[in-house]
């Protein structure tokens, strides 16, 4: 090829390249998203037992529950053998078709690298193997499987092993679809790791947990939703945009550096205790801190330590459906909210709010807050008792 032949060859990729660009973004410019009332709705249930029968039937009859993402078990390691622990317990819900979701204790994840792929695979699919018998006999419809691994970030080839073999083995009919951490994103990695999928759903929270009480950060804005969907939709697999519609609640030391985070305790449980008292308040978080040594819902908590917990809002979470409605493309199939609102979840925003805000609706006025105490007093404080709450809390 000569220098002239070579230059013009270079000249045209290069406009060619421009053009591209200018086309992405005039579609996206120019495009119209649907309606937010228009949009797919899934819901994702975590909770050591199925939901009830009441609160499914209600997220069906009000929320445009579209499927149902359901804790199926946590995948663990014992002595180099994988096996499937904590089965959903109650029975399983038959008004939704259901994705069953396994995850991975901390154990797995800190051998995810010396796990063989094989035998990660073997076991999740056994274990699906056995809930889909157990589906057929509460009359339940399942419909596919997911896996809610938050491997490392340069483990993600792996994980795609893992995957293939575990594609090859599901039976025909069956979709696979995978959760994503945010900062996945980033790694070239991830579109192989697709590629083994149906659909994924990228988790547009969480991108950072804050580290100390002067760094307080929201578990999601809408801001950083937008910029999720943005980069999922670039990846051009398609995909449910994963939305926060709970608060969270982060444990401190004295000196304000972070000890635990949890979900599952709403600000109404802090706020019964006698054994806190309110240091602030705004539109986002109410801290606490400790009088006195005391456990929590499990949570192991000293004198002069801190709690703060994030309340959900209706308004919050209807610009992060906004957001991702706006960013959107193609390859969005739905929003998934995390988590299905349920009647004895406080921390999880009210079905009320959260089946105006998936309509399109006029918000709703804030509900009264449920008052509920699961709090064990000490007289003195007691290490053992302490830690032998918090590790069956972590089982």
């Amino acid at each position: 090829m000569t220098r002239r032949t070579f230059s013009r060859a270079f000249l045209v990729s290069v406009v060619l390249i421009f053009l591209s660009l200018g086309l992405f973004g005039a579609s996206r410019l120019f495009r119209t998203p649907k309606p937010l009332s228009e949009i797919p709705v899934v819901y994702w249930s975590w909770r050591n037992d199925a939901p009830s029968g009441a609160d499914v039937r209600a997220v069906v009859a009000r929320g445009r529950a579209g499927a149902l993402f359901l804790r199926a078990g946590q995948m663990d390691v014992k002595d180099g053998a994988v096996r499937r622990i904590r089965p959903a317990g109650g029975e399983l819900p038959g008004r939704l078709p259901l994705h069953l979701v396994y995850n991975a204790t901390p154990e797995v994840l800190f051998q995810f690298e010396r796990i063989e792929p094989r035998k990660l695979a073997d076991a999740i699919l056994n274990a699906f193997a056995a809930d889909r018998d157990r589906a057929a006999r509460e009359r339940a419809t399942v419909v596919g499987l997911q896996l809610d691994i938050d491997c490392p970030t340069r483990l993600l080839g792996r994980y795609r092993e893992t995957l293939r073999i575990v594609r090859a083995g599901l039976p025909a009919g069956y979709g696979l679809s995978i959760t994503g951490l945010p900062t996945w994103m980033t790694s070239p990695a991830l579109r192989d790791v697709l590629k083994e999928t149906d659909f994924w759903m990228p988790q547009c929270y969480g991108w950072r947990i804050p580290e100390t009480m002067t760094d307080l950060t929201p578990i999601s804005t809408p801001d950083a939703v937008g910029q999720a969907v943005t980069r999922a939709e670039k990846l051009g697999h398609p995909y449910f945009a994963g939305i926060a519609a709970y608060g969270y609640l982060l444990h401190f030391d004295a000196t304000g550096r972070r000890l635990s985070l949890r979900g599952d305790i709403s600000a109404a449980e802090v706020a019964q205790s006698f054994s806190v008292r309110l240091m602030n308040r705004d539109s986002r978080f109410e801290t606490y801190r400790a009088e006195t040594d005391f456990v929590l819902d499990g949570l192991g908590i000293r004198a002069g330590e801190f709690l703060v917990v994030e309340t959900p809002s209706a308004e919050r979470f209807a610009a992060s459906l906004e957001s991702a409605r706006n960013q959107g493309g193609v390859n969005l199939r739905g929003i998934c909210v995390f988590r299905l609102p349920a009647s004895d979840d406080a921390t999880n925003l009210p079905l009320d709010a959260v089946a105006t805000v998936v309509h399109g609706g006029p918000l709703p006025a804030p509900p009264p807050v449920a008052r509920s105490r699961r709090l064990v007093h000490f007289s003195k404080f007691d290490q053992d008792a302490l830690e032998a709450a918090s590790k069956e809390k972590s089982r």
